[in-house]
This record gives C-alpha cells, structure tokens and sequence, in this order.
C-alpha cells in the first residue's frame, strides 16, 4: 500500500505534499528521481492481526534520487533507503518522526539537514564507498553490518556507533577507516557484552582504527557460553593501522588477534570482565602472530 509508486521512470516532483496514508507514502524502485520542497507528513505503519507493515514517509528501492527543501514530520520512518547508494539528501528538515533515516544495504550524501530526532539506523552490506558523517550521528546498527570486499566505510571523527544487541556487530572484509569514533550499547543502560564486535578481516586491505572507543562488546550471538570469538574487536590476518584504542567495559576479551602481522600501538585496558567469573578477562588474546 501506497500513495505514489515510480518504477524504472525518472520523474521530478516539486511542491508538493504527501501525507496521511497507511504503510508507505511514495515507493520508487530503479529510479533516478527529484523531490523538490515537498511534505511528506503522516504516514505511518499498517497495522494488522499478525504483523506490522512499511511505515516509511519515502522509500527509496534501487537508484539515486535526489531530495532538497523537503519536510518530513510525524512519520513512522521519515526515509528508507534500500539498496540504493548515491541518492542525495540536502536541506531538509526531519522532525516528530518515530524514526529519521534508516539504511539497508545502502548509504547516501546527506548535508545540512536539520534532523530533530538524531539517529540513523543502518543494517545489512556496505558494497560500495560509503562514509558516515558527525552531523547524522549516531548510527545506530541492527544485525551485522558487512563491509563487502573491494568497499569502504569511512568514519568521520565524532561520530558514534550504536548496536542494537548482542547480535549485532561490525564485520569489515574490505576497508575500515576510523578516526575518533565510539563504538558502543544501544542500551540505555550498558554493560559488557551488549553488543557483538568489530571483526577485520583477512580481506581487508588499508584499514585504520585510530582513536577509537570500543565499549559494552564482546557478545556471543551463536549464544555459545564463554566462546573466545567473544572480544571488542577482532583482527584475522589483516594489516591494520591501530593507535590509541580505547576497550573498555568489554566481556570476555578485549582484543583478538590471529595471525596479526602489525601491533598495537598505545592501547588501553579497562574493565575487560570474565566470563561467569571464569573464562577470559584478557586484555590481548594473540594466536599465531607472526
């Protein structure tokens, strides 16, 4: 159910308003289309006996639109965008909406939005070059988010990532750039192992983790009690350019690395809890270093 639905057509809409409808407002699937100063306001999600459906204002399936000078208020979800990379998002203003922007499989160019309720949420890959900015943080992640091989995911100083559970994590098989950013809990009330972890890679080629915050990590989301896949952060046979991470607060371990052909360079401890008292609680857990 929806309002407008645009498919493979590029169409430019301006002016216009876009509002009180059930599940979805406008869907455009393949399509390179414009929004120029519309409102999308009151759309919400279909509620039914066995599920809830849709609920975005505007979605976004495929394709680079680009939408400027657009309000959205009192959405379920202002913006989704699926498998879609490129669309640009300028000069709009996000306000009373359950949720702002969320991302699967999919990233876009957001600059000088005025966003009220200040969380992005991002699930599934990251298969082309993609950057998170200070000004949408914080992205808040569901599930694992993969960094395919030969993409990026380039994360500006300032800015904080979220994880939902224990999950959700951060699995970089191509390249991670990080510097300055707070890896954390979802909760709003934190301990060790909320969340999974941040694993690079073999694949991985140039990635940085500099002045990061690692925290509330170490989740095990096979449920397998006391595993040592469970750590803040986790490097396989990858070079990584790692200086001054902070682990704190993590369940099990704080760092793994496997056949990790760099170092360390600075790191600091705190916190690093065992597992039912017993298994773990290293700071640095090394295998196969050459």
């Amino acid at each position: 159910m929806m309002a407008l639905k645009i498919e493979g057509a590029d169409v430019s809409i301006k002016n216009s308003i876009i509002r009180n409808n059930f599940s979805r407002g406008a869907v455009l699937t393949n399509s390179n289309s414009s929004f120029d100063g519309v409102e999308f306001s009151n759309n919400t999600v279909c509620h039914t006996e066995y599920a809830d459906y849709g609920g975005c204002s505007l979605e976004i399936r495929g394709g680079s639109s680009g939408i400027k000078n657009s309000i959205f208020k009192n959405n379920a979800t202002a913006l989704c965008l699926e498998g879609s990379y490129g669309s640009e998002v300028q000069n709009n203003t996000f306000e009373s909406n359950a949720r702002s922007i969320s991302l699967y499989n999919s990233s876009g160019l957001f600059s000088n939005n005025n966003i009220s309720e200040n969380e992005i949420f991002v699930s599934g890959f990251i298969s082309q070059p993609s950057r998170w900015t200070k000004d949408l943080s914080p992205y808040v992640v569901k599930g694992i988010l993969e960094i395919a091989d030969n993409a990026s995911l380039t994360i500006d100083p300032g800015v904080t990532i979220k994880f939902k559970d224990n999950f959700s994590g951060l699995k970089a098989n191509g390249s991670l750039v990080s510097d300055g950013a707070l890896f954390t809990s979802a909760n709003e009330n934190p301990s060790p192992g909320d969340w999974g972890k941040i694993e690079i890679t073999s694949t991985s080629k140039d990635s940085k983790l500099n002045n990061a915050t690692i925290e509330y990590a170490g989740g095990d989301p096979a449920g397998t009690p006391c595993s040592s896949n469970m750590a803040g952060l986790k490097i396989t046979g990858a070079n990584v350019e790692v200086n001054n991470l902070t682990a704190k607060n993590i369940l099990h371990t704080g760092v793994h690395l496997i056949n990790y052909p760099s170092e360390l360079i600075n790191p600091s401890f705190e916190n690093i809890v065992k597992c039912m008292d017993t298994y773990g609680g290293e700071a640095i857990l090394i295998e196969n270093t050459p």
